[in-house]
């Protein structure tokens, strides 16, 4: 039986590894796409240290994954380090067994802490948490892709993770690239006191800046030709979201501070 998990999980994880490209297109399905309840309130911000197995009796016998808490978010009273089980794609959540070291990833947690069974060894001193099964979701940033969260590593429309019920997909863009190959200047990227905004378009803009949790911090438009200083100041250091929408393009990019 054990073998037989293991191939599975090695098939899994191929076709995985085989689908999970940079999409220009979205699922377009409510967030998270294969399960209709509500994302648990649990939500922190982590990065990805190692992957490990654990034994029993000289067997592999579960796979689980180490992480640094970047931002605890909405999670209260989690440890700096932490290990996820369940993760390996055996269920309905995609996996994230086969994100590399530095990775970061937005987990909702719904589950208390994973009683490890007695006879394991290569197991964590630190408190492991249960990823398994509907209702249990995550958000991979990959090199400043946001994607996870179906069963087949597609891209999750970040609309609706913001709750918007638009039907525009958006095009996440990588961190450290600017939007200097579209009409629109923005910068610097690392951010300290103020992010400008350079509308070259010919057309009004509108953009939104969130946090990680979706909620709207700043919003105003930007008429054509025009500049505008986007205040940074008061925002606590982490992880941010640059939404621009014009007439029939949106564009989206993380923003660091």
């Amino acid at each position: 039986m054990l073998t037989q998990i293991r191939y599975s999980f090695v098939l899994f994880l191929a076709f995985s590894l085989g689908v999970n490209q940079p999409l220009a297109a979205c699922s377009c399905a409510e967030f998270p796409s294969f399960c209709t309840n509500a994302v648990f309130g649990r939500v922190f911000l982590g990065r990805v240290i190692d992957h490990q197995i654990g034994y029993y009796d000289g067997y592999e016998a579960a796979y689980f994954t180490t992480l640094e808490v970047i931002d605890p978010m909405q999670s209260e009273g989690l440890p700096d380090t932490l290990s996820m089980i369940n993760q390996d794609g055996l269920n309905c959540n995609a996996s994230i067994f086969d994100l590399l070291p530095g990775d970061s990833v937005v987990i909702s947690l719904a589950f208390d802490t994973y009683p490890w069974p007695e006879g394991y060894t290569g197991i964590p001193d630190y408190p492991t948490f249960d990823l398994f099964g509907c209702g249990v979701y995550h958000l991979v940033v990959n090199q400043g892709k946001l994607g996870g969260g179906t069963t087949n590593m597609m891209e999750v429309n970040l609309l609706d993770f913001l709750q918007n019920s638009t039907e525009n997909c958006p095009i996440l863009l990588n961190t450290t690239t600017p939007l200097n190959s579209y009409p629109i200047k923005v910068g610097p990227n690392p951010v300290v006191d103020n992010l400008k905004l350079h509308n070259q378009n010919d057309r009004v803009i509108r953009y939104t800046l969130f946090d990680l949790l979706a909620r709207p911090l700043r919003q105003d438009e930007l008429p054509a030709g025009q500049e505008t200083d986007i205040p940074f100041s008061d925002l606590p250091a982490g992880t941010y979201l640059l939404r621009i929408q014009g007439i029939k393009q949106e564009y989206n990019q993380l923003i660091i501070k």
